[in-house]
């Protein structure tokens, strides 16, 4: 920054700021933005984190921190309140929404219905952290809990008129309140045309997108989301 090759620089970590505070591998966003502001002042030009973030990783949306002044907030308004950007990676749970929505009707069949096509194989998919796995489960548990029917759907209606799976979950995902920017990758001309629809979209309430994030969470320490004006 101070020769003038970047203009800001960031963190982007898949668990560091997943994990609840006090694990060995969480990151204190207040304490880090403290360490900056301690070696160069307000214009510290950290600027910017990188998140897992999508309705197959919503854990983050919930994720309550210490604020650095003794307090509690959850951490996308900490970022907020800290001028930090927040960019999501994951954000339409890396390709893997098919598996998700599949295992998603399987946990709400289970034990209550027996599968017409119990001889075929469930192809499902997992994610390779141990922190995510158990992130899934609980994504699993808390929407079979919600009884609220089919996940896809309620992401397609969240999404409003966004047509195809994957551009209605990246909607969802960039009308989180305080998020700055969905990253999403693309392996095919025709996914870039899709996604970049999605962005000539006016967001999705910011109502709708937390009752859908609050029925994917079994948190009993969540705080209240305070539906306030974030920065674009």
């Amino acid at each position: 920054v101070g020769n003038g090759a970047i203009a800001a620089y960031g963190i982007a970590s898949w668990n560091g700021f997943r994990r609840r505070p006090g694990h060995p591998v969480a990151i204190d966003l207040a304490r880090v933005v403290g360490i900056a502001r301690a070696l160069a002042g307000d214009q510290h030009h950290f600027r910017f984190i990188e998140i897992p973030l999508s309705v197959g990783m919503p854990f983050v949306y919930h994720q309550v921190v210490d604020d650095g002044a003794g307090g509690r907030t959850r951490l996308l308004d900490l970022a907020h309140a800290l001028g930090i950007a927040v960019l999501t990676s994951a954000s339409v749970y890396e390709g893997n929404l098919p598996q998700l929505y599949a295992m998603a009707r399987l946990m709400r069949a289970a034990g209550t219905s027996d599968s017409m096509q119990h001889w075929a194989r469930a192809v499902v998919s997992l994610p390779i952290s141990e922190n995510s796995i158990i992130q899934l489960f609980e994504v699993l548990l808390a929407w079979r809990g919600a009884d609220r029917g089919d996940l896809e759907g309620a992401v397609t209606s969240c999404a409003g008129d966004v047509p195809g799976i994957f551009p209605a979950a990246l909607q969802c995902t960039r009308s989180i309140p305080g998020v700055t920017s969905a990253l999403v990758g693309m392996h095919h001309p025709a996914f870039v045309a899709e996604d970049v629809d999605v962005l000539t979209r006016p967001r999705s309430p910011a109502m709708t997108i937390d009752a859908l994030l609050q029925s994917l969470s079994l948190r009993d320490d969540r705080m209240a989301v305070r539906m306030r004006p974030h920065r674009e």
